[in-house]
């Protein structure tokens, strides 16, 4: 996946993300 941008953002949506981006 692209690089991990999200952790930029915070709320429920990084952890969204972060959790897709383990996977």
């Amino acid at each position: 996946m692209k690089k991990p941008r999200i952790k930029r953002l915070p709320g429920p949506k990084a952890e969204k993300l972060m959790a897709l981006d383990k996977e």
